[in-house]
């Protein structure tokens, strides 16, 4: 793990930054079907045609006068508590498993001292729970949110926890089981969940990790097989040399005074350690025969590895999991794969095979739930929220952002242009699968035929845990007009990101322009900050030249909501019940 972590660090941060790159370069270029872009300017008249009228709501005081939509933001929230609770049991059943292949007589891989066979399920399902409560604390937490600061909470909590029982039982100490064991991962998972990193660091760790692991199987498979093939092999010191050759290295390691000295000694100096009986058997063939195995280990490794990320990525595809799912199975996978290596040490190759039995086990049993608890209780209605912004370079504001569109996927589907701003954190699992192919070109819209063919694709109904998806647009310089002019015409509510916005972004002005003129007033909000040039942004929405005409008396309609943020607390909550209040218009078909 040592090794793989900063493999892992390395190898996610270049292949962002040359996602990034692809898609920056990607957008600039044209699909070559289409006419250049146009900027709609509509300022020629110089004069005021009437446009509609603004409420300015602050997030911090205002809000108060918003009417919160109860029935949405309820249903939301208690949909994400609901999951949470599922995949702390679902993660809990991992070491129940475990615990019961160990203690019951029919399974049991490890002889079990005689006695109650509850209470030896008892102490080994303790056992195997400590060795595995970092994925039922984070799995529950990364399903509220995916903030690093409460991540770390948790573990932090976790710990302090588990502190007190060893202070209360005294006869064992978890703390010291956990650290031993769990400690080192759960730090690396931690650290890879920071925000430039999360959206695939776990996924690399993962594939490195089994990358890694089958290549020390191989490499002391091989090891084994030499010994067997020259030995008996024993060391020449007296003491060590009537032992098992096992017990003489743990030995030989005990009675150093320097793990790292004594290491090196036995690397740099084998031969004035270790002696073989017939060293002369390891001829040059078979030397060879040891290299090849080595070769076919590090080729399985590098397989299973691929074949990991591919199996995300046709999960994700086919949609058999969200995003959110399989962050949380390759939390577990994490884990089981730490776990492997220090079950074979202690209990051997029945038992750490077994191991692979409690994750699949929690895929069951959360597939399950979510089925149960879920899957049977569709939604009334659907709701769509687009999502436009001012692209900027910087990274400013992409966190509300995120926590937004987190919060609304509860209640209907996310679409967006993607851009380079959201590369790092809402790049999806094939998509990323296609970038490590080559293919990265076939996810952007080319014309409108194949617009529309991808907008017949979307499918308006949640993944198997109720989460809809974050629907990005990859586009050319010549198709993202179109695309967003497609997009608002099956959008219900739009949210437009005007924090950043100066006279210099034309393709906003485009946008608002195609919204007043296309889409409900009603069911747009703009959220404003003190970066936003709002004289040019005011100036921008009076002189537009139509505006969706309403029923007499209906002044609202011509109402455009702008939303002045605050901290980022108060202004989701304000957006989410501004939002979630006008997407209940659409029953009124406003």
């Amino acid at each position: 793990m040592l090794v793989a972590l900063p493999v892992t660090i390395v190898i996610t941060v270049a292949v962002i930054r040359k996602f990034q790159k692809r898609v920056a370069d990607s957008m600039q270029a044209t699909a070559g079907g289409l006419e250049e872009p146009v900027f709609v300017e509509r300022r020629a008249s110089g004069t005021a045609l009437g446009g509609p009228s603004m409420e300015k709501i602050d997030a911090m005081r205002d809000r108060q006068r918003l009417t919160p939509a109860v029935c949405l933001f309820t249903r939301a929230m208690q949909h994400e508590r609901k999951l949470a609770a599922i995949f702390v049991m679902a993660a809990c059943v991992h070491s129940f498993i475990l615990a019961a292949i160990f203690a019951y007589p029919p399974l049991s891989v490890h002889k079990v001292p005689a006695g109650n066979p509850i209470a030896a399920l008892i102490r080994l399902y303790s056992f195997f729970f400590v060795i595995s409560a970092t994925p039922v604390a984070l799995a529950g937490t990364m399903i509220l949110t995916k903030r690093l600061r409460f991540l770390a909470l948790t573990a932090l909590a976790l710990i302090a926890v588990l502190w007190g029982l060893g202070r209360t039982i005294r006869s064992s100490d978890p703390l010291e089981l956990w650290l031993m064991i769990a400690g080192l991962p759960t730090g690396f998972v931690l650290l890879l969940n920071a925000r430039r990193l999360r959206s695939v660091g776990p996924i690399v760790f993962a594939a490195i990790l089994l990358l890694f692991s089958t290549i020390v199987v191989g490499a002391c498979y091989g090891a084994f097989v030499a010994f067997d093939f020259i030995g008996p092999v024993h060391f020449i010191r007296e003491d060590l040399a009537q032992l098992p050759f096992a017990t003489a290295v743990s030995k030989y390691f005990q009675d150093s005074s320097s793990i790292p000295v004594a290491i090196e000694t036995l690397v740099n100096h084998t031969s004035s350690l270790i002696r073989a009986d017939h060293a002369e058997r390891l001829t040059t063939g078979y030397k060879l025969i040891i290299t090849a195995l080595s070769l076919i280990t590090i080729l399985t490794g590098a397989a299973l590895g691929w074949g990991f990320v591919r199996w995300l990525a046709a999960h994700y595809r086919d949609r058999r999991a969200s995003d959110q799912m399989l962050s949380i199975d390759v939390l577990l996978a994490t884990f089981t794969i730490t776990t492997v290596p220090i079950v074979f040490w202690a209990f051997g190759v029945t038992a750490a095979t077994c191991v692979l039995g409690g994750f699949f086990g929690y895929q069951l049993l959360a597939h399950l739930l979510l089925r149960i608890k879920i899957g049977g209780t569709p939604p009334e209605k659907v709701f769509t929220l687009l999502l436009l912004r001012v692209f900027r370079r910087k990274r400013l504001g992409q966190r509300l952002l995120e926590r937004i569109v987190h919060r609304w996927r509860y209640i209907g589907p996310v679409r967006l242009i993607a851009g380079t701003d959201f590369a790092d954190s809402l790049i999806e699992p094939h998509e990323f699968f296609e970038f490590l192919c080559g293919q990265l070109s076939r996810a952007f819209v080319r014309d409108r035929k194949d617009l529309e063919h991808r907008l017949s694709r979307l499918l308006p109904k949640p993944d198997p845990d109720g989460l809809y998806r974050i629907e990005d647009f990859l586009c050319h310089l010549d198709t993202w007009q179109m695309t967003v002019a497609c997009l608002a015409e099956q959008a219900d509510v739009v949210l437009m990101d005007l924090r950043g916005f100066t006279s210099a972004h034309r393709g906003c002005v485009f946008e608002i322009e195609m919204l007043l003129d296309s889409f409900p007033v009603n069911r747009i909000v703009f959220l404003i900050d003190h970066s936003t040039d709002q004289v040019y942004l005011e100036e921008t929405l009076r002189l537009v030249k139509s505006v969706r005409t309403c029923p007499a008396g209906d002044a609202g309609m011509h109402q455009i909501a702008l939303v002045q943020a605050a901290s980022d607390s108060r202004t989701i909550e304000c957006l989410l019940h501004l939002l979630c209040e006008k997407a209940q218009l659409v029953y009124t078909g406003f």
